[in-house]
């Protein structure tokens, strides 16, 4: 799970360019992260393709919460622990893919146009697999990437 989580957060931070030093981020953003996450405090603001992304903890979760230049929230992708999936979301999870032994990733990810989605990515043999189950737990898609090996 680490070495996938990683793998997430290292592709988010080369997508990402740092906000730069003197540029602050706009109050309206900062409001609006306040109102949707209060007493929340933010590890690292960024800046890219005119979104300001914050990198946070929620709880025990990391989570990577992304606003528009005007402040409107985006979307979120918070890392999750097994007992946090939705019930349907693990049972059906669990008895479709039950020998699998090792779990890279479990994430909610949260966009403003979209209910919930949960990505669930795990090796197999062979394979990366990315599952991704909508909360009542219906599988909406599955990604097989072949592991390389260096």
């Amino acid at each position: 799970m680490i070495r996938f989580f990683q793998f997430i957060l290292i592709s988010l931070l080369l997508l990402v360019a740092n906000v730069s030093l003197g540029q602050s981020i706009p109050k309206n953003v900062e409001k609006n992260f306040a109102k949707k996450y209060p007493g929340t405090e933010v590890l690292e603001w960024e800046f890219f393709d005119q979104s300001y992304t914050a990198s946070f903890f929620q709880g025990d979760n990391y989570v990577v919460s992304i606003f528009d230049k005007n402040g409107n929230w985006q979307q979120s992708t918070r890392q999750l622990k097994e007992e946090q999936l939705p019930r349907k979301v693990k049972k059906c999870w669990k008895k479709k893919f039950k020998d699998v032994q090792f779990v890279s990733a479990m994430l909610e990810v949260d966009k403003m146009t979209e209910k919930p989605k949960y990505h669930i990515s795990f090796e197999s043999s062979q394979d990366l697999v990315n599952l991704v189950y909508n909360k009542r737990g219906r599988l909406k898609e599955k990604v097989k990437e072949p592991i390389v090996q260096d």
